[in-house]
């Protein structure tokens, strides 16, 4: 797994309900965030087989979710 190098600068976070992994980057790990997310199926592969496949992974950038990824209404 590649993923360790972009997960390096993610202040992480676990939901109260432990049903979610939050991983937040400031403006400085913006570029760490975009990367992380063409990665986020290898990361939930790794979580599952770790914890279970109960985790939602959620990656906010610069206090915006950029995973999941938010569909644009028309």
């Amino acid at each position: 797994m590649q993923v360790r190098a972009f997960l390096k600068p993610a202040k992480l976070k676990i939901s109260n309900d432990n049903q979610q992994i939050i991983l937040s980057y400031d403006a400085r790990g913006a570029f760490h965030a975009r990367q992380l997310v063409t990665k986020v199926p290898e990361l939930e592969e790794a979580v599952a087989r770790l914890l279970g496949d109960t985790y939602e992974i959620i990656v906010i950038s610069n206090h915006e979710t950029v995973w999941p990824a938010t569909p644009l209404l028309d």
